[in-house]
C-alpha cells in the first residue's frame, strides 16, 4: 500500500476508517429498496432524540485547506439549516486559525476558530493496535461554520497574529438554502443537521485526505448504511453532533482487518466507515439487528474520538486574535465547556483525573501510559476491566480509546440489549455499566469510583444523555445528598449537617498555590456540648497536573476525581469550633472524591480515618474507626 502524494489529500480533521469483523451473510433477506424502508428497521432513524420543532437558522459550511507548504485556501462553501443558537457548531478548542465572515466594509460579522489535523491514527479494535501517520507535511482541510448572515460579503482566514491570509467573495450559490429532511434526501436532522453524508466518489473533494492510499474508494451509502448513520447521529447530544462534520462509506483494500482509523490531533470531524469486508454489507445490515447495532456503535466510538479532537487544547487559543478579530461565542459553549470550566482541554483533564485514581491504587494506568501490557488488558475479565477504571478492555489501551469506549457504550448498551445480546458476551463490553448496575447500596464504592467519576464527567460535559447515564449507573450507585452543605455520617448513621453559609471559590493561597475551597457552617459535638462550627475543605487543583501548570493556572477547571488527604499535601479538611478550640481538627489521613463538577453542582464524598487536633491542651492525633463519611454538595 503506497501513499499517494499527488492527489489532493487535503481535508481531514478526524479521519475514521471503521470496519467490522466477523458476521455471516444475511442470505434470503430482501434488502430495503429505499431509505424509508431501511429507516423503519433502525431505532432512532426517523426522529432525533431532541425535538426539531425549534426555530431554525442558516449556516455556511466552509471547507478550508492548508496545503503541504502551509498556504491556506477556501475550497467550497454551501448552506445548511440548523437549530437557531445551539445548532451552530462550536469552534475547535486551541484553534490555530480563524474563519471570518466580513461585510462590504471588511468588518467582521461572524467568525469561528479552526484547526488542522496533524496525525492520522489507524486502529484495529480486534487486536487493540494503533499506528499513527504524521500529517504535518501533508495537505489537510477542515470544516468551519458561520451564521448565514445577509451582511456577509467575503470570507477570510486569519492567523493568530491577525494576518489575513486569504480572502474570497462569498459565492452566490452559497446564499441559496439547501433545505433537506430525513424523508426527502435522507440527510441528518436535529443538532446534527450540519453533518454531510458523502455520496461516494462524486464527493471525493470532501474526502481527499482520506485518499492517502491508492486503494481507498468512496461508495454511495446503501439505504441501510445511510439509515444506520442517521440513527447514530440522532442519538447524539448537541455537543457530540458538533464534533462531526462529514461521514463517508468506502472500501480500503488490504485494510479490512482495521476496525477504526482516526486523525487524533486536529479537528476530528471526518469519518469513513469501511464497508470493504463482509460485515457492513447491505445484505448483512438488512438481515441482522446485531450488525446494525455494531455499525452504530462504531460510529459512536469514532464520534468520541472526534469529540476528543474537537476539545483538545494542544495549541494556543488566545480568544482574541491579532487586530480586532474575535471568535464568536457559540451558545452551546456555555452549556458544555464553560459548564465544567474545560478551558484546559479534554485530553489533559481526562488524563489528570484518571492518573489521580491510579496513583492511589483506585485504577490502573493505560497500557501506553505505564499500565498493564496490551496483551494483559486484552485478557481482563469484566470485573478487572471496571475496577481498573475502564468501560471496556479496549479502553484500557490508551486515553483516547478510553474516552471513545466510555462514550460509545453508554450510548449503545441499550441497543445491544434490544438486539438480544446479553451481558457476558464478549461483543457487549459495557463492563463498567454492568458492574455499577449490580451495586446495591446508595454509595460509590472505591473499586468503581474511577469509572463512576469518568461517566459523570462526560455527562457534566454534555457528551452523554441523562437517560443513558441513568441506565448505565442503575438505581443505587451514587452519592446520597439532599441539601447543599456538608453532611457527616459514621457507622451508617447521620451525625450532623453543616448547611449554613455554604460557599465555594477557586483561588490562590498566601503562598500562591492554586486551590479550590468549600466551606459550610453548622454545629458540632465536642465532649458533652454542641458548638457553632465551620468546615473548610481545600483541594489542590494542580494535583497530577504539574506538567500543565501554566494552562491550569490560566483557566482552572472545577475539581474532579480523587484527592488524598495527608499531613503533607495541600488537600485538607479543617473543623473549627467557636468557643472550644480543643475540638478543632485538621485531616491527616483519608481521601476526597469529587464525583460531579459543573456550574450547576459540585458534589462528592470525604472518607476520613485520621485527624490531628492542633489546639488541644496537648496536640494529639485521633483515629476514626469506623471512618467519618462526609457527603458534600453545593449548587449553582
Amino acid at each position: 500500500m503506497t501513499m499517494n502524494k499527488h492527489t489532493a489529500v487535503g481535508m481531514l480533521a478526524s479521519l475514521i476508517l471503521a470496519s467490522g469483523c466477523g458476521g455471516s451473510s444475511g442470505g434470503g433477506v430482501t434488502p430495503p429498496q429505499n431509505f424509508d424502508e431501511a429507516c423503519a428497521l433502525v431505532p432512532d432513524c426517523a426522529q432525533p432524540r431532541y425535538s426539531d420543532a425549534e426555530a431554525k437558522q442558516g449556516i455556511y459550511r466552509v471547507l478550508v485547506e492548508r496545503d503541504a507548504s502551509g498556504s491556506i485556501r477556501i475550497v467550497s462553501v454551501d448552506q445548511a439549516e440548523v437549530f437557531a443558537g445551539d445548532g451552530v457548531p462550536l469552534s475547535n478548542v486551541g484553534a490555530s486559525h480563524l474563519l471570518v465572515g466580513m461585510d462590504a466594509n471588511g468588518d467582521q460579522v461572524d467568525a469561528q476558530g479552526l484547526r488542522f489535523a496533524s496525525a492520522l491514527g489507524l486502529e484495529s479494535l480486534d487486536d487493540f493496535k494503533r499506528v499513527e501517520i504524521d500529517l504535518s507535511d501533508q495537505s489537510v482541510n477542515t470544516v468551519a461554520y458561520l451564521e448565514a448572515n445577509e451582511a456577509i460579503e467575503t470570507l477570510g482566514v486569519v492567523d493568530v497574529d491577525g494576518n489575513l491570509l486569504t480572502v474570497e467573495n462569498l459565492p452566490q450559490q452559497a446564499r441559496r438554502k439547501r433545505a433537506h429532511t430525513l424523508k426527502s434526501d435522507a440527510q441528518p436532522a436535529g443538532h446534527c443537521a450540519h453533518v454531510r453524508i458523502l455520496e461516494g466518489e462524486a464527493d471525493r473533494f470532501h474526502a481527499q485526505n482520506m485518499a492517502f492510499y491508492d486503494d481507498t474508494v468512496l461508495l454511495t451509502p446503501t439505504p441501510t448504511q445511510r439509515a444506520v448513520i442517521v440513527a447514530a447521529l440522532n442519538r447524539m447530544t448537541p455537543l457530540m453532533c458538533h464534533a462531526v462534520s462529514r461521514i463517508a462509506v468506502g472500501t480500503v483494500k488490504n485494510r479490512g482487518e482495521l476496525n477504526g482509523a482516526v486523525a487524533q490531533i486536529g479537528g476530528g470531524d471526518f469519518m469513513l466507515i469501511n464497508a470493504g469486508n463482509l460485515r457492513y454489507t447491505e445484505n448483512n445490515l438488512a438481515s441482522f439487528e446485531s450488525v446494525r447495532v455494531a455499525m452504530m456503535r462504531t460510529i459512536l466510538h469514532e464520534a468520541g474520538h472526534a469529540l476528543e479532537a474537537l476539545l483538545n487544547a494542544n495549541s494556543a487559543n488566545p480568544g482574541d486574535y491579532g487586530g480586532h478579530w474575535t471568535a464568536a461565542n457559540r451558545s452551546v459553549a456555555s452549556q458544555t465547556l464553560d459548564n465544567v470550566r474545560l478551558n484546559v482541554g479534554l485530553r489533559d483533564e481526562w488524563r489528570r483525573t484518571h492518573r489521580a485514581f491510579a496513583s492511589e491504587d483506585f485504577a490502573k494506568l493505560w497500557a501506553n501510559d505505564g499500565g498493564p501490557a496490551r496483551e494483559v488488558v486484552q485478557e481482563f475479565s469484566a470485573m478487572e476491566t471496571a475496577e481498573a477504571g475502564f468501560m471496556s478492555r479496549y479502553g484500557g489501551t490508551g486515553y483516547t480509546d478510553d474516552i471513545a469506549e466510555m462514550i460509545s457504550w453508554v450510548y449503545a448498551a441499550e441497543l445491544y440489549e434490544n438486539a438480544g445480546i446479553p451481558e457476558g458476551r464478549r461483543e457487549k463490553e459495557d463492563y463498567a455499566c454492568q458492574l455499577m448496575r449490580q451495586h446495591t447500596e446508595t454509595s460509590v464504592p472505591g473499586r468503581l469510583a474511577a469509572v463512576y467519576t469518568k461517566v459523570m464527567f462526560l455527562h457534566d460535559l454534555g457528551a452523554l444523555h441523562s437517560e443513558d447515564v441513568a441506565r448505565c449507573l442503575g438505581p443505587h450507585i451514587g452519592l446520597a445528598t439532599s441539601n447543599d452543605g456538608m453532611h457527616v455520617h459514621q457507622g451508617g448513621s447521620h451525625q450532623s449537617s453543616f448547611e449554613d453559609q455554604v460557599e465555594a471559590v477557586i483561588g490562590n493561597t498566601s503562598s500562591g498555590e492554586l486551590v479550590f475551597e468549600m466551606s459550610a457552617h453548622g454545629e458540632a459535638n465536642f465532649g458533652d456540648n454542641r458548638y457553632p462550627a465551620l468546615f473548610r475543605l481545600q483541594l489542590d487543583l494542580l494535583n497530577q497536573a504539574s506538567q500543565h501548570e501554566a494552562s491550569y493556572r490560566a483557566n482552572p477547571p472545577w475539581p474532579r476525581g480523587l484527592y488524598p488527604l495527608t499531613s503533607s499535601s495541600l488537600n485538607v479538611l479543617e473543623l473549627r469550633l467557636d468557643g472550644e478550640p480543643a475540638g478543632d481538627f485538621d485531616s491527616t489521613e483519608g481521601f476526597v472524591l469529587v464525583a460531579e463538577a459543573s456550574n450547576q453542582r459540585i458534589s462528592g464524598s470525604i472518607f476520613l480515618t485520621k485527624v490531628w487536633r492542633p489546639h488541644a491542651p496537648v496536640p494529639v492525633p485521633e483515629v476514626y474507626d469506623p471512618p467519618l463519611i462526609i457527603r458534600f454538595q453545593i449548587s449553582n
